[in-house]
């Protein structure tokens, strides 16, 4: 084994190896909270799914009734503004 380490220590790949080998209690550490609060969404996700659909269907609702009012507001401002001052000039 310490042969194994000594190549790994001197070669330049072996230095990448290493280097994972020595951290390699943290990259399993980060992989086992990972797969934990991936299985925390998932049963919120499928506890609360319907509820977060209505939700963001009731919220994208009241945007786009809010963009009509304001856009169309914008628009008669538009219309309104170009009829009194009549047509464009072309000069």
């Amino acid at each position: 084994m310490k042969g194994v380490l000594e190549a790994l220590a001197n070669g330049k790949a072996g230095k990448y190896v290493f280097d994972l080998w020595l951290s390699s209690g943290s990259i399993f550490y980060s992989m086992a909270t990972s797969f934990l609060w991936s299985i925390i969404c998932i049963y919120f996700l499928s506890a609360f799914a319907e509820y977060v659909a209505w939700t963001m269907v009731i919220v994208v609702q009241i945007g786009l009734i809010a963009g009509a009012f304001v856009f169309g507001g914008l628009y008669t401002q538009a219309s309104d503004t170009q009829a009194l001052d009549g047509p464009a000039s072309e000069e």
